[in-house]
């Protein structure tokens, strides 16, 4: 259903009139938001760089920045002397490496028994290089985000202009934002060596992310903010900060309630990147625009969000200089946010993005998506929660496409499917789940799943011994539904091995069979380990302490002691 205009039109002067005013009243809310001073890191500087296989022409221009820079060149591939200005130093070889960021650049070179670390033949005392211009026929470097401090080289490309431009903010001390925040208690990339999610990997265009002991590593002197990584995150255990997405969501939530009250009605929020495009719209425009550091940094959660708070539509507008990478992460969530909007028996138009050379947006004439009559729901931190009370609000509006309707491979929502004749019982996915989504019964002899926790990272299914799990990604619409743990498998008493010494019920039969059968085919699992199996805990203690020999030790005088 669609919700009433509480302002209905007395003619085009008038609605324009109040949209207009409705607009302003919503700029003024956001105008006033005023992000949390972020953390920061600062850049080391000591004055050194690397210059990798430079033509004839950048060399001798090296004396631009020899009264600034201790320079050292690396040349290979050419015979005869080769010179420079003076104070600069030059190796014979080819580097064949190179990692790091400004300050702590790091390089190797070809050498005749491996890779020889450059570290040594740095004047910094330090190992590494400040800045590394790079002119060699095979960037060294092939991010699609390239670290401060790097410079490629181009031939018609005055490299060293651009060095001696950045130099003044370099020796000032260059200081940066973490630009996003990781909480590995939500995170589901990993655990107990089984790998799940690996959204955040693949979408990373600056290579400032990476997997170690289980969890994401992030390198924050790579990382330059585009923020693809939150985008993709199903959980929010990455995070866009500076400002965070609590604060982005209430200025969106307060800026909505503005634009109602001043008496106008179906506003279009346009998320976009500051200095981008033009102030969008003119007078009577229903378009709100809300700048965000990078758009990315705003997901499903906070689009959906929005809808459900008022809005009629929700506009993406990504800027020329966003890096592919990253609008494709955006372009993959908005599938998926017109997914679930279809799903629900909504208008999937309502997400779309706006291209970057369009010029200033502005919600043209004919019919138009009407607003959801606004949700009460707070402007929340959390990213699960906050997309599951949109899902619910937006529930309301139309007619959803079934009880549960599929979604595509992909999309952070769904069941899993256990096979249960194959399933032991043995709990390993309850263990690997890092939402709580799949639990142990009070008597372990059954296994619950709460729809609404699950974001389909594949964990179960992986670490499954049995291969008993399947994904099945949907949208389940009732909320209540989502939310009650219901039973994936159940066990009988008939079900449960019994002790062959006590006879009580220990174990699903199904494991211990399982557990049997591996066992069984190592030679060295004897038959009399293989037989204790068949007992239950408490037996099996008591057995193999009556089968331990105790001797006690010897007096003084030879005798045992009692």
């Amino acid at each position: 259903m669609t919700a009433p205009s509480p302002c209905p039109p007395r003619g085009e002067g008038d609605r324009e009139t109040r949209a207009e005013a409705a607009r302003q009243a919503a700029l003024a809310v956001l105008a006033d938001v005023r992000p949390a001073e972020p953390q920061t890191l600062v850049y080391p500087f000591r004055g050194t760089l690397l210059l990798v296989d430079p033509e004839r022409r950048l060399l001798g221009e090296m004396g631009r920045l020899a009264s600034e820079l201790r320079v050292v060149a690396v040349v290979g591939g050419r015979r005869g002397e080769v010179s420079g200005p003076a104070g600069l130093r030059l190796i014979r070889g080819r580097v064949i490496g190179l990692s790091g960021h400004l300050g702590a650049f790091r390089a190797e070179a070809a050498g005749r028994d491996g890779p020889v670390d450059l570290g040594p033949f740095s004047p910094g005392g330090e190992g590494a290089f400040d800045i590394v211009i790079d002119a060699a026929a095979d960037p060294l470097l092939t991010s699609e985000v390239l670290p401060f401090g790097y410079y490629r080289a181009g031939p018609d490309d005055d490299v060293v202009a651009r060095v001696r431009a950045d130099l003044p903010g370099f020796r000032a001390g260059l200081e940066k934002p973490r630009y996003v925040r990781y909480r590995d208690d939500i995170c589901v990339h990993a655990r107990q060596g089984v790998e799940g999610c690996g959204n955040c990997l693949s979408v990373c265009p600056a290579g400032a992310l990476g997997s170690a002991g289980g969890r994401i590593e992030v390198n924050y002197h790579l990382c330059q903010g585009c923020a693809s990584c939150a985008a993709v995150c199903p959980t929010g255990a990455l995070v866009s900060t500076f400002p965070g997405p609590g604060a982005i969501r209430e200025a969106v939530r307060a800026s909505l309630v503005a634009y109602r009250e001043a008496g106008a009605a179906d506003p279009v929020i346009l998320f976009h990147e500051p200095g981008e495009r033009a102030e969008p719209g003119g007078p009577g425009t229903s378009v709100v625009p809300v700048a965000v550091r990078s758009l990315a940094a705003v997901g499903i959660e906070t689009w959906l969000a929005a809808l459900a708070w008022g809005a009629a539509e929700v506009w993406l507008g990504p800027s020329s200089s966003m890096p592919a990478t990253a609008r494709a992460a955006v372009e993959g969530q908005a599938r998926i946010a017109r997914e679930l909007l279809e799903r629900l028996g909504d208008e999937a138009g309502r997400v779309r993005l706006v291209a970057p050379d369009d010029g200033p947006p502005a919600a043209g004439p004919g019919p138009r998506p009407q607003a959801t009559a606004a949700a009460g729901f707070a402007a929340l931190d959390d990213k699960r929660p906050t997309l599951m009370f949109a899902l619910d609000h937006l529930a309301l509006r139309g007619e959803p496409r079934g009880e549960a309707p599929e979604l595509a491979a992909g999309a952070p929502l769904g069941e899993i499917v256990v096979d249960r004749a194959a399933c032991t019982m043995c709990l390993a996915c309850a263990r690997l789940c890092p939402t709580g989504a799949i639990q142990a019964g009070a008597r372990e002899t059954e296994l619950l799943f709460t729809e609404e926790a699950c974001v389909q990272c594949g964990l179960c299914a992986r670490g499954c011994p049995e291969r008993a799990i399947a994904l099945r990604p949907r949208l389940l619409v009732a909320g209540e539904e989502r939310r009650r743990a219901r039973p994936l498998n159940a066990l009988g008493e008939e079900a449960m091995a019994r002790c062959a010494e006590c006879g009580r019920p220990f174990l699903p039969r199904a494991m211990l069979e399982s557990i049997a059968r591996r066992l069984g085919e190592r030679t060295d699992f004897g038959k009399e380990a293989l037989r204790r199996l068949y007992t239950c805990p408490e037996c099996r203690s008591r057995t193999t302490l009556d089968a331990m020999t105790i001797v006690r030790p010897r007096g003084a005088d030879g005798s045992r002691r009692p």
